[in-house]
């Protein structure tokens, strides 16, 4: 019985330890960012980067990756073709947004390479 117990233990720890997983480092959030942008004809002109917290439990998915929510301080987006619908981003135009949030996650089949899942408060796509 106490082995059990002791089992029960290391198996909770192990999995308290794992929950706890750094975010990964800002170097692959903000090029895992500008890599979603530029896919969909936006240059990252700037931006700054704020927080990076572990997804909260009521919006993971079951039996999915690790995710993040990451705090968008500030991004100024240049157009690199007309976007939008009939045409409302214009090429060359910059858009500055404020406050955004991203949700990215761990690709399931390539560890330690993220992709964007959700965002909002940047309303270009």
């Amino acid at each position: 019985m106490k082995r059990a117990w002791r089992l029960l233990v290391i198996a909770t720890t192990i999995l308290v330890l794992l929950r706890c997983a750094a975010p990964p480092p800002e170097q692959d959030i903000r090029a895992t960012i500008v890599k979603f942008f530029e896919e969909r004809g936006y240059k990252v002109v700037d931006m700054t980067i704020g927080s990076a917290r572990p997804v909260p439990l009521r919006k993971k998915r079951y039996m999915g990756t690790e995710g993040y929510l990451v705090d968008i301080t500030s991004v100024t987006l240049e157009v690199t073709r007309d976007a939008g619908a009939e045409g409302r981003y214009k090429k060359g135009q910059r858009l500055v947004f404020t406050d955004g949030t991203v949700q990215i996650r761990e690709k399931s089949d390539e560890k330690g390479s993220w992709l964007i899942s959700n965002i909002s408060g940047i309303p270009v796509i």
